[in-house]
């Protein structure tokens, strides 16, 4: 044993090089599963919004519950509470929203 290395030390160090390898290989399966993952469309409604760090829209989607999706400045803002419409994403990114003809709610 090289002085200054215990058994200890590397095991330690091989330790920490799995969980690293294992973060890694977690990633890359993530990422090509998503990738492969076809788009979804279904009848869905804008149910609320939020800017933190980035725009958000929440949407219901019939029988899944709600999902919030991280969209662009301009339909952050053109898209209201209560519109209904057809939601198409994949995996966690909104693609596109057709909103329903007469679905946008009056103004108070």
């Amino acid at each position: 044993m090289h002085p200054g290395f215990s058994s200890y030390g590397i095991q330690r160090l091989f330790g920490v090089a799995l969980a690293l390898a294992a973060v890694v290989a977690y990633k890359v399966y993530s990422s090509v599963h998503h990738y492969f993952e076809p788009a979804k469309s279904v009848q869905a409604q804008v149910v609320d919004s939020r800017a933190n760090r980035g725009y958000f829209i929440v949407f219901d989607i019939t029988d899944e519950g709600q999902k919030s999706f991280m969209v662009s400045r301009d339909d952050f803002y053109s898209l209201k509470k209560g519109q209904t419409g057809l939601l198409t994403y994949k995996s966690n990114r909104c693609l596109k929203f057709d909103i329903r003809k007469g679905s946008i709610p009056d103004a108070p």
